[in-house]
């Protein structure tokens, strides 16, 4: 499983802030921060955010489970209110450029994405889905509980969780190792 590090993803938002394209921000922001599986990200509707409450509604693809989110911080929010007064009348947040009526396609998402990591010099070896495992990797490091980050990923199953929580044991240990090996020489 590849996931980015804190300076990968760093690096990754701030080509697409540079990119100064609203929709992509929102569209790579809120991927990332609900660690959005690309199908997710593109059947996102607009009436799966309450502008009230600031909250987005998300229906796991996997595990059919539909989970609200907690408010939306500030700074992204205001992204995504003008992001929506652009798209009004859309049912899609993000709709096809090409196709009226349809969601952007998948190869199109995937490609946005390919594109920021080219300007971000982070090169090809990353997919879309690396920010859904980026956003796992990252709630283990918080301490979150496992449980915690299955809902929050939508994971059909606690096995789909627990590879982001071996993967970082395996580099907390490797880290470990290393470190007494380095007194041992």
């Amino acid at each position: 499983m590849k996931y980015m590090n804190e300076i990968q993803l760093q690096k990754l938002f701030q080509a697409v802030r540079k990119g100064k394209n609203l929709r992509d921000q929102v569209m790579l922001h809120l991927g990332y921060r609900y660690g959005m599986r690309v199908s997710e990200i593109q059947e996102i509707r607009l009436s799966d955010i309450n502008m009230e409450s600031r909250q987005i509604t998300i229906q796991g693809k996997k595990n059919g489970k539909q989970l609200t989110y907690p408010p939306i911080d500030d700074n992204l929010w205001r992204k995504v209110e003008k992001w929506i007064r652009k798209v009004k009348g859309s049912e899609f947040l993000f709709p096809s450029e090409v196709n009226e009526g349809r969601p952007l396609s998948l190869q199109r998402i995937k490609t946005i994405f390919k594109c920021y990591l080219k300007k971000a010099g982070l090169g090809n070896e990353f997919s879309i889905k690396t920010l859904r495992h980026s956003r796992g990797v990252e709630m283990v490091r918080l301490g979150e509980h496992p449980a915690t980050i299955r809902d929050w990923l939508r994971h059909k199953s606690m096995r789909s969780t627990e590879v982001y929580v071996n993967d970082v044991e395996l580099e907390r240990t490797s880290t470990r190792i290393t470190q007494r090996d380095k007194r041992l020489l």
